[in-house]
């Protein structure tokens, strides 16, 4: 993809952690995995479960070349590239929103995989540029990887 700075207008990183799960290592699979350099805030957000139990909201959003290395990083790293090509076109919404579901567990080995089935997730929301999506949709996962 040509380097351009509105290609991804934001990257919007979003998971849940339960009292079950170590927050630490979630926290840092992501920063490993997907953050790497990218310096930015992470926002915790404590909930709570129908029983009383505790969910952590992790919540990071990142912004233009920030936001386009981050989406560039997740999809050309995709273990399972070919699901997400042939449900692209489901994962967009009108307003150019791109979703992407990842399994939080898979995360934790390093490992960047997409998952439609569990709710154990790491979601995804990426902005992509009008003008990158008018160049084609079909061409939209080159363009961003580069090949």
């Amino acid at each position: 993809m040509t380097e351009k700075r509105d290609d991804v207008k934001f990257v919007e990183i979003e998971t849940y952690v339960h009292a079950t799960e170590d927050i630490d290592k979630v926290i840092e699979a992501i920063k490993e995995v997907i953050l790497r350099d990218a310096k930015t805030p992470i926002i915790l957000e404590v909930l709570w479960g129908t029983f009383g139990n505790r969910i952590v909201r992790v919540k990071i959003f990142l912004e233009n070349e920030n936001a386009t290395n981050i989406l560039k990083r997740v999809i050309c790293n995709l273990s399972n590239l070919d699901r997400l090509l042939s449900t692209l076109r489901d994962r967009l919404d009108r307003a150019g929103n791109l979703f992407i579901r990842l399994n939080k567990q898979e995360l934790i080995k390093g490992k960047i995989v997409l998952d439609d089935e569990s709710d154990d997730i790491v979601r995804i929301k990426a902005r992509i540029s009008r003008r990158l999506l008018k160049e084609g949709l079909e061409n939209l996962v080159e363009k961003i990887c580069g090949k």
